[in-house]
């Protein structure tokens, strides 16, 4: 583990936000910190979960893109899926590795405007629109 991902690895999710926006560091950085942090500690570990308070905007959007984008499986939830509303599809797409995604209905709305209204439930909208 480099000196750079072991600095950054020891500081707090408010402290890492804070070194993005003063930009000290970059998402892609601190995503990279993460995955080797967690792969030290045990090879079998290779998600990242990316939202639970991260707080909603760019930054966070940049973080969930950054994991998507890493070949890691990544679990988008909370703040995570407010950030990426505004084009879901194009976060998504990008994805190298899998992705699931936590939305309760609010944020489920956000991400997919319109869908829960023609359908009972969530995963019967989610597979209606897989063949489409």
């Amino acid at each position: 583990m480099s000196l750079r991902v072991r600095e950054l690895a020891g500081i707090d999710a408010v402290g890492q936000a804070d070194l993005v926006r003063r930009g000290e560091a970059t998402p892609l950085e601190l995503v990279d910190a993460a995955i080797e942090r967690i792969e030290a500690l045990d090879g079998r570990l290779n998600a990242v979960v990316v939202g639970p308070g991260c707080g909603i905007g760019r930054t966070t959007e940049m973080f969930a893109d950054t994991a998507l984008t890493s070949g890691a499986s990544v679990v988008l939830d909370a703040d995570a899926l407010t950030s990426i509303a505004h084009d879901a599809p194009g976060h998504l797409n990008g994805a190298k590795g899998k992705a699931v995604l936590t939305p309760h209905e609010g944020e489920f709305e956000r991400l997919f405007p319109g869908l829960m209204q023609t359908a009972p439930s969530k995963l019967a909208a989610v597979r209606s629109e897989e063949h489409t």
